[in-house]
């Protein structure tokens, strides 16, 4: 039984990575219809999300804080990016003043940066697109049945 499991293993994991394979293919289409968003601001802040990983990663990051009611500072956001001070005030200013980010201090003068209603529900719609995607794929079946057969060649 447990050569028979590492088998399905072994292909469950080929499925898998082919899968995966034909997301990220797709999510690269250039007639991939579902980037499209239905307003202005969301095409904006997908757009500049999707200019460099840095400003992607940014981006990411202030939406983690607002969705877990924080805010991150300048200084560690720099410091996660491992960009430069100006790279991401640059980054800092440009969000900022296209209301995509929210930019305060704390007690000790340091600034902080959260995103806006807007970015947060530009990332949701693309958690919501992902989620048909997982769907679509096959991800959680795929991944249902990997742990099944791991747990029966143990």
């Amino acid at each position: 039984m447990k050569k028979e499991a590492k088998m399905a293993i072994k292909a469950l994991r080929k499925e898998y990575a082919r899968k995966l394979l034909m997301y990220e293919l797709h999510m690269l289409g250039a007639e991939n219809n579902n980037k499209a968003t239905e307003c202005k601001t969301k095409s904006e802040i997908r757009a500049y999300c999707m200019s460099t990983p840095n400003k992607r990663n940014f981006i990411m990051h202030c939406c983690l804080a607002t969705l877990n009611n924080k805010c991150i500072s300048v200084a560690d956001t720099t410091k996660l990016l491992g960009m430069s001070d100006v790279g991401v005030k640059t980054m800092v200013d440009e969000c900022f003043a296209a209301k995509w980010i929210e930019l305060d201090k704390n007690k000790s003068g340091y600034r902080r940066v959260k995103a806006t209603e807007i970015t947060l529900e530009t990332w949701m719609d693309y958690a919501d697109y992902v989620n048909i995607m997982v769907d679509k794929f096959d991800f959680v079946n795929i991944n249902a049945s990997r742990r099944a057969m791991e747990m029966l060649s143990e």
